[in-house]
């Protein structure tokens, strides 16, 4: 299905479509937007209620740091360049060491293997009965899946180029982001989209061009590589 959506974002780039998609109000791209936040907090809401008293203690300890953090900085200019998400994250790994039981180390770093890409599990898709089933299901998700990935993708675009008077080529961004996607599925990836919040925190940094693309690339695979098993060891309440 992620394949699917992939592949058509990336011939809707091809055929220079992406002006078709820019055209959609920027109040339908805010609703994906804000619809997709509201969801992710409602399912850290029902994670820690589902969980430990320390887990929540935790995650409030956390939002306490966030809101908190921004108003010491407005008082000390040299805490201004210390992000408010490294001190909530310290602040929350502090409480679950006192309030939650050890998390045991990880034994050794991610084994490098081939096991898990997914284009190697496809055979034994076609090979299922309910094969023609599945597809029917597939198809309008995947049309869907690729409709939300356009519009979080040109919802970062618009605010781009409001913000910061760039001039984007939609149909070249539709072409990377489902060429690049489409990697992601055959390797056993996650969808992945622009974010005004991403784009935004990179640009005004001072990450433009493609050698801030790359070292992003880069940076982030070596650190999932370091830190993969560490990152699932996370506690409830940090997570």
């Amino acid at each position: 299905m992620f394949a699917l959506a992939s592949g058509l974002i990336l011939v809707s780039g091809l055929l220079r479509l992406g002006n078709v998609f820019k055209m959609i109000p920027s109040t339908v791209t805010s609703g994906i937007s804000n619809s997709t936040a509201l969801l992710l907090v409602w399912l850290a809401v029902q994670q820690v209620t589902h969980s430990t008293w320390a887990a929540a203690l935790s995650a409030g300890v956390m939002v306490i740091c966030v809101v908190l953090w921004t108003k010491v900085q407005a008082h000390v200019r040299a805490l201004a360049h210390v992000p408010g998400v490294l001190v909530a994250l310290l602040a929350g790994l502090a409480v679950s060491l006192v309030t939650e039981p050890a998390v045991a180390p990880p034994a050794a770093g991610p084994a490098l293997s081939l096991a898990w890409i997914s284009v190697r599990l496809w055979p034994s898709l076609l090979a299922q009965p309910d094969l023609a089933r599945m597809l029917f299901l597939a198809v309008p998700a995947s049309v869907t899946l690729a409709l939300v990935m356009v519009l979080e993708s040109f919802t970062a675009t618009a605010v781009m180029e409001t913000r910061f008077g760039l001039r984007i080529d939609a149909s070249r961004e539709l072409v990377v982001l489902g060429g690049s996607n489409l990697v992601s599925a055959l390797l056993g990836g996650v969808p992945c989209t622009g974010a005004p919040t991403r784009c935004v925190a990179g640009w005004t940094a001072g990450g433009r061009g493609v050698g801030a693309a790359v070292a992003s690339l880069v940076l982030t695979g070596l650190l999932l590589l370091a830190l993969g098993s560490w990152l699932l060891a996370l506690p409830a309440g940090v997570a």
